[in-house]
């Protein structure tokens, strides 16, 4: 018969960190922490915060800070295979290299272990599309549950582990809080791991799928193998081999042409693949690369494109056979970054920005990114368009314009510059044209410190004022005359037939 009067378990009150404490009881009440947390060898990473007088995770948990004896922040100072569970709580978008440090989380934990990761969500605590955070400016990456787990896929081996738990948690989350203020309850993903003995077998690539069934056949028809060119001879088995794509057609190639050629200098022994169009294969000429091979993933007409590759993107699998140190996406445009995640490569390198391509290892500028000015203009001058990177139009020398938002990004972005010592005063000139307002349209402002570091925001709500230009004044103070400084203007939400 039911014990009717039993009462619940009550959950330990623990003064564990700020976020933690969030959802103790409810972990404690659904099994949570005895399912992950309940084995006698558990560490707690970055346990403090940022507050003092906190206790780790759970009794028997060690709380590993910077000042732990023989911890550098990369390498844990435990055997292999020594831990029950590792828990972090806001910790691993504060590391910037964090892929050395989550391999060292999973290295330490037994078979059967736990890594219990938790990090604020990008929808629900960041409440913005891109860096820097505006609540916390050691923030270096942000997170919904795809990118999370997409970390955890480049980082850690397949088959090493299984995914056991990922969730949103926005338990108490108030969803009448607009973007400019601090969120209230939780705004967090949830996120476990467990740490599986490997099975005996690898896991097969298409390449050598093909061979298993047909070892003597020869390629698709609509593969091209590989043209050797001059300098054929690897350097030993040393030299980097490098994988470079360029799938555009033929005058963004040409564009790309004294890239290759640069990449040859620096690497003058290296083993250089081009995967490109068969149409682009006679343009290359002598010298530059080792190897071509083709790929078609555009149509040949250009103005023929829909969004979806000519060729099955299975098929690049069986061009890229083996392995590769770099691999390099050359074209601007993003639409065949994903490419590179098909090569086999110890360093992926594209183009773009890294909220967008979170598993790209190194992210290269694109032109309106690296574009620098000349002195700054005398004190009290005007910082013309002219300075900027820009996604607008330009009417004069004096103005840019917006007449439809296309996307919520940045429109206007830079220059990138000094500024004098003490304290600054920044105007922004804008306008609204030919229309009541801005109606339910909002404009972002924000003035960012060395690329990364907000040091003044204001967000401009607007529906029946013309001229935005005194309610767009932000100051700041410059304490040194190193940093340089960008200035960057977004609008989300409509435009009713105004510019």
């Amino acid at each position: 018969m039911a014990d009717t009067d039993r009462e619940e378990p009550t959950p330990p009150q623990r003064p564990v960190g700020e976020e933690a404490r969030k959802s103790q009881a409810a972990r404690f009440a659904s099994g949570f922490i005895a399912r992950y947390l309940s084995g006698p060898h558990i560490l707690d990473i970055g346990y403090r915060g940022y507050i003092d007088g906190v206790v780790p995770i759970v009794d028997q948990a060690i709380g590993i800070e910077l000042d732990y004896p023989g911890y550098d922040g990369r390498t844990l100072p435990f055997p292999d295979g020594s831990q029950d569970a590792v828990f972090a709580s806001h910790c691993l978008e504060h590391i910037a290299d964090f892929r050395q440090p989550l391999r060292d989380w999973f290295r330490v934990l037994k078979c059967g272990g736990f890594l219990v990761i938790m990090v604020p969500h990008q929808y629900l605590y960041e409440k913005r599309l891109s860096l820097p955070s505006r609540f916390n400016a050691d923030h270096k990456r942000f997170y919904t549950p795809g990118s999370l787990m997409l970390d955890i896929e480049q980082t850690l081996e397949p088959n090493s582990y299984r995914l056991r738990h990922l969730a949103d948690n926005d338990a108490h989350f108030d969803y009448s809080i607009p973007p400019e203020k601090h969120s209230g309850g939780c705004y967090e993903i949830e996120l476990v791991i467990e740490r599986v003995e490997p099975p005996q077998w690898t896991l097969s690539s298409v390449a050598e799928d093909y061979a298993a069934k047909a070892p003597a056949a020869v390629p698709p028809a609509n593969v091209v193998s590989w043209q050797p060119l001059a300098n054929t001879q690897v350097a030993g088995t040393s030299s980097l081999r490098i994988a470079v794509l360029k799938l555009d057609h033929f005058g963004d190639f040409i564009i790309a042409l004294p890239a290759l050629r640069r990449l040859r200098e620096l690497f003058p022994t290296a083993h250089i693949t081009l995967i490109c169009a068969p149409w682009n294969v006679a343009n290359i000429g002598t010298g530059v690369v080792d190897d071509i091979l083709t790929y078609q993933f555009f149509p040949t007409d250009a103005a023929a494109w829909v969004g979806q590759p000519v060729t099955d993107m299975e098929q690049l699998r069986e061009v890229v056979r083996g392995k590769f140190d770099i691999a390099i996406d050359l074209r601007v445009d993003g639409d065949t970054r994903h490419l590179l995640q098909l090569i086999d490569a110890r360093l992926r390198c594209g183009i773009g920005a890294r909220t967008v391509f979170p598993w790209l290892d190194v992210i290269l500028p694109s032109e309106r990114d690296v574009r620098r000015v000349g002195p700054l203009p005398p004190e009290g001058s005007l910082l013309a368009p002219a300075y900027f990177r820009t996604t607008m139009r330009m009417r004069s020398p004096f103005a840019l314009e917006l007449t439809a938002i296309t996307k919520p990004d940045w429109i206007v972005e830079g220059p990138n510059i000094t500024l004098p010592r003490g304290p600054i005063t920044a105007r922004f000139g804008l306008s609204v044209h030919r229309l009541a307002g801005l109606f339910g349209a909002t404009v972002l402002i924000d003035i960012v410190r060395d690329s990364d570091h907000l040091v003044a925001s204001k967000i401009l709500k607007r529906r029946r004022q013309r001229n935005l230009r005194e309610a767009a004044v932000l100051e700041f103070v410059n304490d040194n005359e190193i940093s340089r400084y960008d200035f960057r203007v977004r609008v989300e939400g409509r435009l009713f037939g105004g510019r």
